[in-house]
């Protein structure tokens, strides 16, 4: 996403986050975050993924890698230390992490099942 880049389309699956006032400035804030989230990383990114219901997910155009920016709240949090924990072993790596703008940079993966329907024994052991 360079700087004449299409207009970020926020999906419809995070206009939820309207009814909340800490929801609409991360939305208002989201096209300056990925601008500088790009720039940050060098990386040019694509349309964001549309099923995503706390986060916005863009795919990084010219690299097998995605840009997750959080909505900051105490599920999110330990994200990042987690996936730094695991180090993609049963879970994406985390290639980068900007802590003061919620963003994860993360290798791009097929998505599996959903934790919340993986049940009690994942095999992460």
């Amino acid at each position: 996403m360079t700087e004449a880049a299409v207009t970020l389309e926020i999906p419809s699956s995070l206009h939820w986050l309207e009814s909340l006032p800490e929801g609409r400035v991360w939305l208002e804030a989201l096209p300056a975050t990925v601008r500088e989230t790009a720039q940050r990383w060098n990386l040019e990114l694509g349309q964001p993924f549309a099923d995503c219901y706390v986060s916005l997910v863009l795919p990084a155009q010219d690299r097998d890698l995605v840009v997750k920016i959080q909505v900051p709240d105490r599920e999110s949090r330990h994200e990042a230390a987690a996936l730094s924990l695991w180090a993609g072993n049963g879970a994406a790596l985390l290639v980068g992490h900007w802590a003061e703008k919620h963003v994860l940079l993360l290798e791009r993966c097929v998505p599996g099942t959903h934790l919340a329907e993986a049940g009690p024994a994942t095999g992460l052991d």
